[in-house]
C-alpha cells in the first residue's frame, strides 16, 4: 500500500535561486499550517471587530467635501431650519376639498403622537389658523360671493343652530315646503339636499358618513384638491436605513383606514428621506441578489478557466479572508461606509481574483511542465511577483489618487481599495503558496491555455491579419471617440438614480410634474428684513426667476376692503349651536316621518326647476330606501341623526369666526408658516422659484449659475446638483490625470524603457476614451453610483498590460506571449470582474443598474484593449529581433 502524499515534500530547487518573491513563498509553503492559521486569525479578529465597530454613512450630502463654498451654504442653511432638510411629505388628494384637508389634519395629529420618530410636523391650510383667516387669502370678489351664499343659508344656520337634531331639521323641511309654494328657495339648498341623500345612502350600507355642512358656505370657498403634511423623521446614520423605524411608522399611519375615507381620499408618501430610504432597501434587497449571483458567476468563472477545479479552493480562500481583513481594515482607518466605499467587497473581488488566477495558472502551467509541487509554486510566485509587486504599486496609487480631492466618497473608497489590494498582494505571496501546498495535487491537467480569439495560430503574432484588421478599427474608433470627449456630462440629480417602481418615487415624480418650481426652489438665507428686500428686488429681475418669496407674501393683501365685505355676517349667523337634550325614539320618528312628508310636497311643486326636483327626489328615494323593507329602529334613526349633525357644531364655529376675522399682523401669522420663513435669529428665508422646467439639467444649471451670480448665500437642490456634479466631474478629471501621472512615474523606473510605459498606458487610455464615447452615445452619463468604473477600470487595465508587457520581456525572444498562461488569466480575470457587476446591470434600481451597465461595457472594452490591441502593438513596435519565432 502506498504511504499518503506529505504534505511538504522538499524541493528539488534552492531558495537562493530565486528572487525574494519566491523565497517569501518557500517559506510560506514551508510553515503553511502557521501560515493559514494567522489568516483565518487575523481575519476572524478583523471580521469580529467589524461587526462590532464599522458603521454605515448614509447620508448623501456627505459625499462632497464640506470645505466647497456651497457646501458652506448648505450646512449654514439648514442648520438655521433644519426642519426643511431630510423630509418626508404627505401627498393628500380628494375630489372633495373639506374631505382632503380634514386627512391632512387627521394624518398631521397621528405623525405629532409620535414625537419619539418625528421631530416636527407641518401641514399648510390645515391649522385653526386658515379656519380662522383663511379668507383674507381669496380675492374679493370671491369674499363677496361666499358671503352671499352664506347670507342666504343663515336662516338655516339659525334654526339648525338653535335645535341641532331631527326635529330642527324637521322644521327646516317645513319651512322648506312652504318656500316651495312661494317658489323662494334659498341657492344652497340643492347642495345641501345631496349631502343628505349621501350620508343616508352611507348608513343604508352601514358605513355612516358625516354630513359636509360646509355646503353652506363654510369651507370659505376653498377648492384646493391636493393638500401636503410635512414631516421631520429622526433620523439615525449609523443604520442602512436611516430613517427605517420613522418609515416603517410612516407607512403605517398613512395607510390607515380612516384616513382614505372609504376611497374618497388617497394619501402618498414622499419626500426626500422617504425617497432615500425606499431606495437603501431596494439596494439592499438587489446588492444582496447580485451578490449572491455574482459570487456564484464568480466561482464558475475561476472554475471554468483552471485547469483543475480544486485550484478554487486556494482562490476563494484569499477572497473570502481578504474580504474579511479589508473590512477591519475600513473600520479602524476610517471608521463607517458610505454609499460608494460599500462596494469595497466587490473590488477586492474583481482586483483581488487577478491576483489569484495569475499565481494559479502559473502554478499549473509549470506544474504540467512536470516541476514538482514546490518547485511549480515557487516558481509561479517567483515569475509573477515582480509583476504583481508593479501592480499594487501602480493600482494602489490610482486609488489613493482620489484622496486628495473634494469627492469624500471616493477618496474613502481610495483607501480602503488601496488597502485591500496591499492585502491581496501579501495573500498571493503567502497565504495561496501556503494552501497550494497542502492541498492534494491534481492527477490530470486540462490543455487550455489561452483563449482562442487572443491567438493568431502557429507562426506567431507577427502574422495576425485578423487581429491586425480589428486593432485598426478599434484605433479609428479612439480616434473618433476623442470627438466626443467634451460632451461627457456628469448627472448628479439624486431622483435619476431610483428605483422608478418605487412608490415614494412615482409620488415624488407626480409632485415634480405639478410642483416642480417647488420642488427645485432655491433658498436664500438673509440677514434679516433689509437685506431680504434688497436680494428680492436682485433676484427678481434675472430671466430664470419666475418669483421670489418671502414671509412678507404670505400676508394677506386689501386686508381692509376684505374685512369691510365680511363685517355684515356678524348679526346675520349665530355664534355656536346650542346642546340639546336626546330626543326621543318616538320623536325621532315623528321628525324623519315629517321629513318625508315635507320632500313628498316639495317635489311635486310646479315651480322648482328640473335639477332641484331630481335632487329633492333622490333624497327622498334615499330616505325610503333607509326606512324599508322595516321602518327604522330608534337605534339607527339615532346613529342617521348623529352622522347628520356631527360637524354643524364645527361649521358654525367657522362660519362664525369668518364673520369675526381680525387683520394678520407678522405676529399673528401661523407660527408654523413663520418658522420656516424667519429663524430664530432673525434671519429670513428667501424662496426664489424657476421660470423653467428644471427637470431639463441644461435649465437647472442656468437657474444655479443666474442666482449664485446674484447673491453667494443660495443653496438648494439646484445649487446642491449642479455644484456636486461639478465637483465630482473635476475631481474625477484631477484624480484620473494624477493617477496616470504617478502611474508612470512609478513605471519608467522599474520598467526602464518608454516604450514599456506607453505599452501598459496605451490600453488604458484607449478603454477610457471608448468608454466616455459609449456614455454619450447610449446616453448613459455618469453618476453617483457608477462612477466607480473609473478606478476600477484604471486598477484593472493597469494590472492587466502589466502583466503582459512583462511577460513579453520575461520570455525574452523565445516564444509568443499569447502562447502563455497570461492572456488566460487576463480572461478570466475580466470574466470575473464582469460576473461581480453584469447582474448589477439588471437591477430596478437605475443607480445599481447604471453601475453594472458602465462597469460591464468597460471591462469587456478593457478586454479587447488588452487581449487584441495590446498584442499587436507589442508586434508593431518590439523589434522582431526579440523574439524568436518557432515554427
Amino acid at each position: 500500500m502506498r504511504s499518503p502524499r506529505p504534505v511538504f515534500s522538499p524541493s528539488a530547487r534552492s531558495p537562493q535561486d530565486d528572487n525574494v518573491f519566491g523565497r517569501i513563498a518557500y517559506a510560506s509553503a514551508r510553515h503553511a499550517g502557521l501560515v493559514i492559521a494567522t489568516y483565518v486569525l487575523i481575519a476572524s479578529i478583523a471580521l469580529v471587530y467589524t461587526i462590532a465597530r464599522l458603521e454605515i454613512n448614509t447620508d448623501q450630502t456627505q459625499m462632497i467635501s464640506p470645505h466647497l463654498d456651497f457646501r458652506k451654504v448648505f450646512a449654514d442653511f439648514f442648520g438655521t431650519f433644519p426642519e426643511l432638510n431630510n423630509t418626508f411629505v404627505v401627498i393628500v388628494d380628494s375630489d372633495e376639498p373639506e374631505l382632503g384637508r380634514e386627512a391632512a389634519r387627521s394624518l398631521g395629529l397621528s405623525f405629532s403622537a409620535r414625537p419619539d420618530l418625528f421631530e416636527n410636523v407641518y401641514s399648510p391650510g390645515t391649522s385653526t389658523f386658515f379656519d380662522t383667516y383663511g379668507m383674507l387669502y381669496l380675492p374679493v370678489p370671491e369674499i363677496r360671493k361666499i358671503v352671499t351664499q352664506i347670507g342666504g343659508s343663515a336662516p338655516l344656520l339659525k334654526t339648525l343652530a338653535n335645535q341641532p337634531n331631527l326635529i330642527g331639521l324637521s322644521r327646516i323641511f317645513a319651512e322648506l315646503r312652504q318656500g316651495a309654494d312661494r317658489g323662494v328657495l334659498p341657492a344652497t339648498l340643492e347642495p345641501l339636499l345631496a349631502e343628505i341623500s349621501r350620508t343616508a345612502t352611507a348608513e343604508l350600507a352601514g358605513q355612516p358618513q358625516p354630513l359636509d355642512w360646509s355646503k353652506l358656505g363654510g369651507d370659505a370657498g376653498t377648492d384646493e384638491r391636493r393638500w401636503y403634511v410635512i414631516v421631520k423623521p429622526r433620523l439615525d446614520y449609523t443604520r442602512l436605513v436611516p430613517a427605517e423605524a420613522a418609515m416603517h411608522e410612516a407607512r403605517q399611519i398613512v395607510a390607515d383606514p380612516e384616513i382614505s375615507r372609504s376611497g374618497r381620499v388617497t394619501a402618498k408618501l414622499t419626500g426626500e428621506a422617504a425617497v432615500n430610504a425606499e431606495e437603501f432597501e431596494a439596494v439592499i434587497r438587489g446588492a444582496s441578489l447580485a451578490g449572491f449571483a455574482s459570487f456564484c458567476l464568480v466561482i464558475a468563472v475561476i472554475g471554468f478557466g483552471m485547469p483543475a477545479l480544486r485550484l478554487i479552493i486556494p482562490a476563494v480562500a484569499m477572497l473570502l479572508l481578504g474580504i474579511m481583513m479589508t473590512a477591519g481594515f475600513a473600520t479602524a482607518a476610517v471608521g463607517h461606509l458610505n454609499l460608494i466605499s460599500v462596494a469595497f467587497a466587490v473590488l477586492f473581488i474583481g482586483l483581488g481574483v487577478d491576483y489569484a488566477i495569475h499565481v494559479l495558472l502559473r502554478y499549473a502551467e509549470f506544474a504540467k511542465q512536470g516541476s514538482g509541487r514546490i518547485d511549480a509554486i515557487v516558481a509561479s510566485i517567483a515569475g509573477t511577483g515582480p509583476a504583481l509587486g508593479l501592480c499594487t504599486l501602480t493600482t494602489s496609487l490610482a486609488f489613493l489618487a482620489f484622496t486628495p480631492t473634494d469627492f469624500v466618497g471616493m477618496a474613502q473608497l481610495g483607501v480602503i481599495a488601496a488597502a485591500g489590494i496591499v492585502i491581496a498582494f501579501t495573500a498571493s505571496l503567502t497565504l495561496i503558496p501556503a494552501v497550494l501546498s497542502v492541498i492534494p495535487r491534481p492527477a490530470k491537467w486540462s490543455n487550455r491555455t489561452s483563449p482562442r480569439w487572443a491567438l493568431v495560430g502557429e507562426r506567431g503574432i507577427s502574422y495576425s491579419r485578423p487581429r491586425m484588421i480589428m486593432t485598426l478599427i478599434v484605433l479609428l474608433a479612439g480616434v473618433g471617440a476623442i470627438l466626443l470627449l467634451p460632451s461627457v456630462r456628469f448627472d448628479g440629480d439624486p431622483i435619476n438614480l431610483k428605483d422608478p417602481r418605487s412608490a415614494a418615487v412615482r409620488a415624488f415624480k407626480d409632485l415634480l410634474q405639478n410642483e416642480p418650481g417647488q420642488v427645485y426652489a432655491v433658498h436664500v438665507l438673509a440677514s434679516g428684513q433689509a437685506e431680504a428686500y434688497s436680494l428680492t428686488r436682485a433676484l427678481q429681475v434675472l430671466p430664470s426667476v419666475k418669483s421670489v418669496r418671502s414671509v412678507s407674501d404670505l400676508l394677506p393683501t386689501d386686508q381692509s376692503a376684505k374685512l369691510a365685505v365680511l363685517r355684515p355676517l356678524r348679526s346675520a349667523v349665530p355664534a355656536a349651536t346650542n346642546t340639546v337634550a336626546q330626543t326621543t325614539d318616538a320623536d325621532l320618528r315623528s321628525s324623519f316621518n315629517n321629513i318625508r312628508r315635507n320632500l313628498a310636497a316639495i317635489e311635486k311643486v310646479d315651480r322648482i326647476d328640473r335639477s332641484l326636483r331630481k335632487t329633492v327626489t333622490q333624497l327622498a328615494a334615499s330616505l325610503r330606501r333607509l326606512d324599508q323593507p322595516e321602518p327604522l329602529s330608534g337605534t339607527r334613526l339615532r346613529r342617521f341623526e348623529q352622522a347628520v349633525f356631527a360637524k354643524l357644531p364645527a361649521t358654525v364655529q367657522r362660519i362664525s369666526r369668518l364673520a369675526n376675522t381680525k387683520p394678520v399682523s407678522s405676529r399673528t401669522l401661523d407660527e408654523g408658516i413663520r418658522a420656516r420663513y424667519v429663524a430664530p435669529d432673525g434671519r429670513w428665508r428667501l424662496e426664489v422659484l424657476p421660470s423653467a422646467d428644471l427637470r431639463d439639467q441644461a435649465n437647472m444649471r442656468i437657474f444655479a449659475n443666474e442666482v449664485r451670480s446674484a447673491t453667494n448665500k443660495a443653496t438648494g437642490p439646484p445649487i446642491e446638483i449642479t455644484g456636486a456634479a461639478d465637483a465630482v466631474a473635476e475631481s474625477m478629471t484631477i484624480a484620473s490625470l494624477s493617477a496616470l501621472g504617478l502611474v508612470v512615474l512609478v513605471l519608467l523606473p522599474i520598467l526602464r524603457r518608454p516604450l514599456d510605459v506607453v505599452l501598459v498606458i496605451a490600453p488604458i487610455a484607449l478603454a477610457g476614451i471608448l468608454l466616455c464615447a459609449y456614455t454619450v452615445l447610449l446616453d448613459a452619463p455618469f453618476n453617483f453610483a457608477n462612477v466607480i468604473v473609473l478606478p476600477l477600470l484604471l486598477g484593472l487595465g493597469v494590472d492587466s498590460s502589466i502583466h503582459y508587457v512583462m511577460r513579453a520581456r520575461e520570455r525574452d525572444g523565445e516564444d509568443d506571449v499569447t502562447i502563455t498562461s497570461t492572456p488566460r488569466a487576463v480572461l478570466i480575470s475580466a470574466l470575473t470582474t464582469i460576473g461581480s457587476f453584469g447582474t448589477l446591470w439588471l437591477s430596478p434600481h437605475l443607480g445599481m443598474s447604471s453601475m453594472g451597465e458602465l462597469l460591464t461595457i468597460a471591462i469587456f472594452i478593457s478586454l479587447i484593449c488588452t487581449l487584441v490591441v495590446l498584442p499587436q502593438l507589442i508586434s508593431w513596435t518590439i523589434s522582431r529581433s526579440d523574439y524568436h519565432v518557432s515554427d
